[in-house]
């Protein structure tokens, strides 16, 4: 049952990283392409529409099952990482449309964000830098690094609210997969969610809010909640 905006008590904003902050996704398969031909493996349009938005640990081992790998998913995963960082800078990232616009109405409304991402943490920390968003996303938990458990579980998000002294029931996420949108509304966050420029997803069970962009969230936010 969807939940009407504005929720009662926001008092922080959660952001997923990989299609809502950053079109990140080109470069996260590109760099799985390469990675996964290396043992002879051929990534499918079938499995990536189906496993993207899970943290990488889940997503290779949802690969193997399906493929069988001739390297362990910690290698995999390594390698993979390691490509991400490297090609980062210079592939092209930007933030979203409508991510400066939000950024700087928290700013202006006192509302606290923190990223909430399934990704490793360097990974997260070199995208954001390419992205040019780094500085002013200081507060960021990998769902990787941070938590015992990756998303569709709630725990990054558990993590990310802490992080900024809120209970996640006082906290709206933003996500653009149906995994990360199961991870954000398990952890009982109000739950945004506009689609990924580059692997839009059906809407997904569990979202309060469905939006075409981030811009028609900065609409509803500017309306509601008035500068502090």
């Amino acid at each position: 049952m969807r939940r009407p905006f504005p929720p009662p008590q926001l008092r922080g904003v959660l952001l997923d990283l990989d299609g809502t902050l950053v079109d990140t996704e080109p470069l996260h398969k590109a760099t799985a392409d390469d990675v996964l031909a290396q043992i002879g493996v051929t990534l499918t349009a079938e499995d990536y529409r189906t496993l993207a938005g899970r943290g990488d640990v889940d997503f290779f081992r949802a690969l193997d099952a399906r493929h069988g790998f001739r390297m362990s998913v910690a290698e995999i995963i390594t390698r993979r990482t390691a490509l991400v960082v490297a090609r980062a800078p210079t592939f092209g990232l930007r933030a979203n449309p409508g991510v400066p616009e939000l950024l700087d109405l928290l700013d202006g409304r006192g509302l606290p964000r923190a990223v909430a991402s399934g990704s490793v943490r360097v990974q997260i920390d070199a995208l954001l830098g390419a992205a040019g968003l780094l500085a002013r996303l200081p507060v960021r938990v990998s769902g990787h690094d941070d938590v015992p458990r990756q998303k569709p579980a709630p725990d990054v998000y558990l993590a990310a609210a802490a992080a900024l002294g809120l209970q996640a029931e006082a906290c709206l996420a933003v996500e653009d997969s149906r995994t990360g949108v199961a991870s954000a509304r398990a952890a009982g966050c109000f739950v945004v969610w506009v689609p990924s420029p580059s692997f839009p997803c059906a809407q997904p069970d569990g979202v309060d809010l469905p939006l075409a962009s981030l811009h028609e969230l900065v609409g509803l936010l500017h309306a509601h909640f008035p500068p502090a």
